[in-house]
């Protein structure tokens, strides 16, 4: 999304989705990190094409390289990478259950486009704990940064975790994306793949349904 109206489009998502989600938190008035994001990272929205209305946004993240503007914060340490092959992702949203996992197989996709290296990411760790999203796929490093930039809807301080996939990890996470199957077109501005919830969803019917002829207790 990088004409200036489907920017705007992406950032009154993201603040919709911050405030009435039940982690309430918004970008503090003097903040101008989330507007840099806004206005130079690479904006990706997820859209149904399937649904009733195929060009409503429901989701999106953003995504840089550190060639192109710094990381949110001096740590992690990730000077021994190229800048051009380290990427940051954030403003991860969501307006409806399953989104969130399109949008970690999309941004999975292009890291190995973009021939990634490392990807570093800053979930929130306090007062909510939204590092469980990413663990297993990346590692936490350093202890949780206090955020400068946002708060809760009540005006409380946010802490983030800086967590890092590189190495055989990356490799192994983008491998499984690819093996997905998608489509790619403008240059990796547009990316087309099966739904993965629907895919999930079909998986816990066929284990439900075995379950009960097998007469195993369903979870």
């Amino acid at each position: 999304m990088s004409s200036p109206a489907e920017r705007r489009l992406f950032e009154c998502g993201l603040v919709q989705a911050r405030a009435s989600s039940g982690v309430g938190f918004r970008e503090k008035a003097r903040s101008r990190v989330g507007q840099l994001h806004l206005a130079f990272g690479r904006l990706y929205g997820v859209f149904d094409e399937r649904s009733s209305e195929p060009d409503k946004i429901v989701g999106g993240f953003a995504i840089h390289a550190l060639d192109e503007f710094a990381q949110s914060y001096p740590k992690p340490d990730l000077t021994r990478y190229n800048p051009s092959a380290v990427f940051e992702a954030g403003e991860m949203w969501s307006a409806s259950r399953g989104v969130g996992l399109c949008s970690r197989l999309g941004c999975a996709m292009l890291l190995g486009l973009f021939q990634a290296e490392a990807l570093v990411v800053y979930p929130i760790s306090k007062p909510w704990d939204l590092t469980t999203y990413y663990k297993g796929l990346c590692k936490p490093v350093d202890e949780p940064i206090l955020w400068p930039f946002a708060e809760t809807t009540a005006g409380d301080k946010i802490w983030v975790q800086a967590m890092v996939m590189e190495g055989e990890m990356l490799k192994a996470i983008v491998s499984r994306a690819f093996e997905w199957g998608f489509q790619t077109l403008d240059k990796h501005n547009i990316l087309r793949f099966a739904n993965p919830l629907a895919m999930v969803q079909a998986t816990l019917s066929v284990n439900r349904e075995r379950g009960t002829r097998e007469g195993a207790p369903l979870h």
